[in-house]
């Protein structure tokens, strides 16, 4: 993770051998293994699917530049970009090598499960950010339906709340509900999120006290 002037990690998941979700241990460096993380990060972070040099596409700019260049034409963004997607759409497909639908999917199910110990009825809202809802405009699918098709299958009921943003929206630019028309909306796009959310708590007869 990058943060201005400041790096720092975070919590990684996989799914195990078992199926079940799994939290690899925060390493804890010292202050030089920090700076050869930075530095090399592909000698520590085996587990990281996006390091430099990995499958990803990510390259560090060395000599000869030209391979460079070339290697970094196999990154998810370049190759979204040539064929229309938007530039996170194949982490949602169950075949991805980042397995990070499976580890989507493991996140959400230990929630529930959580959530119906402590006996809290667990409400799984899909979100779609401002490209989410472009993409569904020109082509009438959504990016994210694996992620809602795997949730239903464990018994999981997800709300998929951009068919009535959509509705709201009737013709008009998506854009015009986000700040940047990426993941974060404006006010106008959270009053009407607000108002989405609320209709299907009401309709799902939940109160406060059970969330």
């Amino acid at each position: 993770m990058y943060h201005e002037d400041n790096y720092g990690l975070k919590p990684r998941f996989l799914i195990n051998a078992r199926g079940d979700l799994e939290l690899i241990p925060m390493p804890t460096p010292s202050e030089s293994q920090f700076i050869d993380i930075i530095n090399n990060p592909e000698h520590h972070l085996q587990y990281d699917y996006f390091v430099p040099g990995g499958p990803l596409g990510t390259q560090k700019l060395s000599f000869p530049y030209t391979w460079s260049v070339l290697k970094a034409l196999r990154h998810f963004h370049v190759k979204a970009e040539f064929l229309g997607k938007p530039w996170y759409s194949e982490f949602y497909s169950p075949e991805h090598p980042s397995n990070a639908l499976g580890v989507t999917v493991g996140i959400i199910k230990e929630f529930h499960t959580d959530a119906v110990a402590r006996g809290k009825q667990p409400v799984v809202l899909i979100i779609p950010t401002g490209i989410d809802l472009k993409y569904y405009q020109r082509k009438g699918v959504w990016v994210y339906q694996t992620l809602d098709d795997e949730l239903n299958k464990i018994g999981i009921r997800s709300v998929n709340i951009g068919p009535e943003i959509m509705a709201y929206l009737g013709s008009r630019d998506p854009c015009l509900l986000f700040r940047n028309c990426s993941s974060h909306y404006n006010v106008e796009g959270y009053q009407v999120l607000a108002n989405l959310v609320f209709n299907h708590l009401k309709g799902l007869g939940i109160n406060r006290k059970e969330l």
